[in-house]
């Protein structure tokens, strides 16, 4: 019994479903964060927190979101951040993004998925900026969205 269970998980990581949510809700798929900046089709870039440039404050702030089949963001969450107001910067331009989630082949053809996005929080001459992962070599161009 032990291995069919491990061969029906395997099969479903394969297929980008979470074993988890078989038979308790409904299922998603995860991305990685390049493909997941891919499919944005709308953007809201975080703001540095004025305040916090003159403290200094800088570090990575790392969070989880989720999107509903329809491409909107239905959950943020903050998995890392150097300070609470970087945080709720983060949940606030990320919870406004939409995304064109391509559809699965097979039914459900249409799931939500799930995937991380990092953004790094400098100072530089005194002013908060914001980079992405692809950004961060760069460190004085602010961020594009």
């Amino acid at each position: 019994m032990r291995a069919r269970v491990s061969v029906t998980a395997a099969l479903l990581a394969l297929s980008g479903i979470c074993s988890a949510c078989v038979g308790k809700a409904e299922p998603f798929r995860r991305i990685g964060e390049l493909n997941l900046r891919a499919l944005a089709v709308y953007v809201v870039a975080p703001v540095y927190p004025a305040n916090l440039a003159s403290t200094g404050t800088e570090g990575v702030a790392v969070s989880e979101i989720e999107i509903s089949s329809d491409g909107f963001v239905r959950k943020v969450g903050i998995l890392e951040a150097p300070h609470p107001e970087i945080a709720a910067a983060v949940e606030v331009a990320l919870r406004q993004w939409r995304f064109n989630l391509p559809p699965l082949p097979g039914p459900p053809a249409r799931v939500p998925a799930r995937g991380k996005l990092t953004y790094y929080f400098v100072v530089r001459s005194g002013r908060g900026a914001v980079l992405a992962p692809s950004e961060r070599g760069a460190q004085s161009s602010p961020l594009r969205p």
